[in-house]
């Protein structure tokens, strides 16, 4: 599994806890607008994950904690502006990431704690 796509016009509403947790090979995914939050240590381990894309007009309000956790290989990010909450260490070391961009009129009022440690 390298790459993950949804249909065109997807009800997912939620990417649950650890629902691709050590997915190793995959390379890159991208959200439908229909995400409202994306779970627990879902994309945790993804060693080898490099793209993360959010379909126009998103509906992602929630980066739970431990989300991202060690992607190594993920080297940017653009958050939706829907997103109002990154969870604790949603990206602890992710040691390759160079880049993390908000969406205009950007609706983020919490980091959590440590979510960022680690990233170089």
């Amino acid at each position: 599994l390298e790459s993950v796509s949804f249909e065109n016009e997807s009800k997912l509403t939620t990417i649950n806890n650890s629902a691709f947790e050590y997915c190793s090979n995959l390379k890159s995914i991208r959200i439908p607008s229909s995400v409202g939050s994306i779970g627990k240590s879902a994309f945790c381990r993804c060693s080898n994950l490099e793209s993360v894309s959010f379909e126009n007009e998103s509906k992602l309000t929630t980066i739970n904690n431990y989300a991202f956790k060690h992607c190594s290989n993920l080297k940017s990010i653009r958050i939706p502006s829907s997103v109002d909450s990154i969870g604790e260490k949603a990206f602890y070391n992710c040691s390759n990431l160079e880049s993390v961009s908000f969406e205009n009129e950007s609706k983020l009022t919490t980091i959590g704690k440590g979510a960022f440690v680690s990233c170089y």
